[in-house]
């Protein structure tokens, strides 16, 4: 999966939205993360703990992998 970029939060709710490629709906956890049918949209609770995030970081090519925990920390989310 790829970073393109992040969005922000969803209007009136608690999950932040990044644009990614090729991402895989069935890598969805739970109510925390949510990829869409197309690959190309994913959620992610500000709330989500830190094993979750850590998975979710294991999506990402090695080469993204920082810039969406950097994304993530630009939002408040603690990460490391």
């Amino acid at each position: 999966m790829e970073l393109i970029k992040l969005i922000g939060y969803c209007e009136g709710s608690s999950f932040i939205e990044f644009e990614i490629k090729n991402g895989k709906s069935f890598n969805s956890i739970g109510d925390q993360v949510w990829i869409n049918q197309e690959g190309t949209r994913l959620q992610i609770t500000d709330f989500s703990s830190k094993e979750v995030i850590v998975e979710v970081t294991e999506f990402f090519i090695p080469s993204h992998r920082r810039a969406f925990k950097g994304a993530l920390r630009r939002m408040g989310l603690n990460v490391d």
